[in-house]
């Protein structure tokens, strides 16, 4: 099929898609508190409060498949999820379902800080892409308002003149810093609307590591990891968190496929390491020990 006619289908599902939510449908709020500092101008300028908003739909909608909640009755009952830039320290936290993005790291956030592995900035360069094919690959991933090209500041919503349209090539070029920052914001907006939806965050205190490698894993799952990540295989311990619990989930998930799932959805009832045998058969020792094997460390 020809790209420009993938692009006007595509296009009639984005229109589709731009009519009022339905009754108990949740909705997606962006606050920036911190408009007067340069990380909350830089995040009006380059991110943008419309776009921020449909990173978080579509970060919840991905959230649910990984989960395998495919109805609101499965779910924690959120009926809005809010993100606050806020003048704080750190990177980012979530409290309930306000999720706060320090306005200090998006002011010194850079492209460096992003791995470039998300499917659709590393396996589409624009070096590979037709001379014949580029106006309309451009136009299909900017109107559908695809995160790699996310960098034009278009107001949300507002379609680009054909004069715009025909400049994407020359433009994106000159983006690269800009997109690579922007998908880092994005992975961090995953992490935390993970932490919005997930399950049994009473036993956060005792357990962080099981809670914040589910929300690594979901990011890793969507393809936004960070430079700083380790690689398959390495850390010390399931245990250290984040990157490495994520790693190691993202194994057991190819041993048992839905792993997270059933992980999450036995967190209802609070942590409980036997959940590794329910899930795999195996322990959690016994996967970490065939995890690191596998990778040879």
């Amino acid at each position: 099929m020809k790209l420009h006619v993938v692009a006007a289908i595509l296009l009639a599902v984005a229109a589709s898609s731009s009519s009022p939510p339905a009754a108990g449908a949740v909705t997606y709020e962006v606050n920036n508190e911190a408009a007067s500092t340069a990380g909350g101008q830089r995040f009006d300028r380059e991110y943008g409060a419309g776009y921020a908003k449909q990173v978080l739909a579509a970060a919840s909608s991905f959230t649910w498949s990984i989960f395998s909640q495919p109805s609101a009755a499965d779910r924690r009952p959120v009926d809005a999820v809010v993100l606050a830039v806020r003048d704080v320290d750190g990177i980012a936290s979530t409290s309930g379902n306000t999720i706060t993005l320090g306005a200090g790291y998006v002011a010194g956030v850079t492209g460096n800080d992003f791995k470039t592995q998300h499917p659709l900035f590393e396996k589409n360069k624009i070096s590979s892409i037709p001379r014949s094919e580029a106006f309309f690959y451009f136009a299909l991933r900017l109107l559908c308002h695809v995160d790699a090209l996310h960098s034009f500041s278009l107001s949300s919503g507002d379609l680009p003149s054909w004069d715009i349209l025909l400049l994407v090539p020359t433009v994106a070029r000159a983006h690269d810093a800009t997109k690579a920052a922007t998908l880092q914001v994005t992975g961090v907006l995953y992490h935390e609307v993970v932490h919005v939806w997930q399950w049994g965050l009473q036993d956060y205190g005792a357990h962080s590591w099981v809670y914040e490698g589910i929300a690594d894993f979901v990011r890793l799952r969507a393809g936004y990891p960070a430079a700083g990540w380790v690689q398959p295989g390495q850390g010390n311990s399931w245990e250290d968190s984040y990157s490495v619990t994520a790693r190691f989930f993202d194994y057991c998930d190819s041993v048992k496929p839905g792993f997270v799932a059933d992980l999450n959805a036995k967190l209802k009832d609070g942590y409980n390491v036997d959940y590794f045998v329910q899930i795999t058969g195996k322990t959690v020792q016994q996967l970490w020990q065939d995890y690191k094997a596998k990778y040879g460390n």
